[in-house]
């Protein structure tokens, strides 16, 4: 092999290889950029219906605290969309500028062609009269001389060919990039505009939420006892599942006992193992249920069909009154009236209880996980049914005022509590 054709070789390995690479990087931008997309539209819906929640509620006395929670639940959303989208930007700025530097890159390998392919061209034009194909063939010393001569010839006009290939490839490259430069540069300047169209909405709601504050500055007292009776409704409610826990673990260790006839071992080198008054006793079922349970971590259904979440867990400050703190065990999540909550996944209904704030409570067991849903006005199940993933459970409770519908939702492994929202699927 000539060295004139190792280096075309080697020229278009490199340039394959440059493709490659941008391309895999290309695919991995493309595939960030589809689950930021897939986000800011869920995100999108989840606005849109706390939209058609606030036009629900009026401006009256009645309402405002509601409105309050809904447009706080709006803002926090929007934040989170203007986020998302910044990404967006900042990908689509990162894809500008490595489709940029490709194309500098296939411009400069272009360049670098062309002046090859035309110092081919002229050494063979002024060449031509000196080296007289057929006379520097037949001046050949000997057969293998010739042979050699020939494949010189033939090498050299792949050579002049591969190299007007790689050109015109080159170019076609070129031409690509400045598409997909274009359009990348539009998707940029429309994010741009959905952008600052998100801030203007952003503002505005604030601005709204400001003007609500100023209205219920006057009720914090009636608010402080509102906040009251749902902590005494919350503690009642956390301690009726504890006692629900302590049971179930006791019935299922009794269960074990009997049935594989062991008696309690005082063995001192026993007293490190975990008490049994503090772990379930799974069966195998059990034990397979659990482990579908937690392989379903993320990808859980809402509990309701449509909804948003007007209290997050965990500790948070009030809506209105910011001096204060709330705790929530679990999530609530805001729906239309008349809406009818479903199990989550597969499972036995352990407990079916009324507390106080919270009406009716279904609490499910999936092995050694628990879903709890609160707030019922119907329950449509019963204590020891097998329920299946999307079951319908009951009807949510409408409160007195006629505006709020919320379900109050928790999840449990074991006796400790966990954030729903990790669990549940995005919107």
């Amino acid at each position: 092999m000539s060295n004139s054709t190792f280096y075309v070789k080697i020229f278009s390995l490199l340039m394959l290889v440059t493709l490659i690479l941008t391309g895999n990087d290309i695919y991995g931008q493309s595939s960030a950029r589809k689950k930021l997309e897939s986000q800011r539209k869920g995100i999108e819906n989840e606005i849109i219906n706390l939209n058609s929640a606030l036009k629900e509620v009026t401006n009256n006395r009645k309402e405002a605290l509601r409105r309050a929670i809904i447009l706080g639940a709006t803002i926090q959303k929007r934040e989170e969309l203007i986020g998302t989208i910044q990404k967006e930007v900042d990908l689509l700025d990162q894809r500008i500028e490595g489709a940029q530097n490709q194309m500098n890159r296939l411009n400069s390998e272009l360049v670098t062609l062309k002046s090859d392919y035309a110092r081919m061209v002229s050494a063979a034009w002024i060449n031509r009269g000196k080296f007289n194909r057929l006379m520097f063939l037949l001046s050949s010393q000997s057969f293998n001389q010739a042979y050699l001569r020939l494949k010189y010839f033939q090498q050299y006009g792949e050579f002049r060919r591969e190299q007007a290939r790689l050109i015109v490839a080159t170019n076609d490259s070129i031409m690509i990039q400045k598409r997909q430069l274009s359009n990348l540069r539009l998707q940029r300047q429309g994010s741009l505009v959905k952008l600052d169209n998100e801030k203007k909405n952003l503002v505005n709601e604030r601005s709204e939420q400001e003007t609500n504050a100023i209205k219920l500055a006057g009720r914090q007292e009636e608010i402080k006892r509102d906040i009251a009776r749902k902590k005494a409704a919350e503690r009642e409610l956390k301690e009726g599942i504890e006692k629900m826990i302590a049971e179930e673990i006791r019935l299922a260790n009794a269960k074990k006992a009997k049935s594989t006839k062991k008696k309690i071992s005082n063995d001192k080198n026993k007293t490190n193992a975990p008490s049994k008054s503090d772990v379930f006793e799974l069966t195998p079922e059990e034990k397979l249920l659990s482990q579908n349970f937690a392989g379903n971590r993320g990808r859980l259904p809402w509990p309701v069909e449509k909804g948003y979440v007007s209290e997050p867990f965990g500790e948070h400050a009030h809506p209105i009154v910011k001096s204060i703190r709330t705790r929530n065990n679990g999530v609530n999540i805001a729906s239309p009236k008349n809406t009818e909550c479903r199990a989550v996944f597969e499972g036995v209904v352990t407990r079916v209880m009324s507390i106080p704030g919270y009406n009716s409570v279904v609490i499910i067991r999936h092995g050694n996980y628990l879903s709890v849903y609160s707030n019922l006005s119907e329950v449509y199940v019963s204590q020891g049914s097998k329920v299946s993933n999307r079951q319908t459970l009951g009807r949510v409770a409408t409160a007195e005022n006629g505006v709020e519908t919320d379900l109050h939702f928790e999840i449990w492994d074991g006796k400790t509590q966990i954030n729903p929202m990790f669990w549940l699927s995005p919107r």
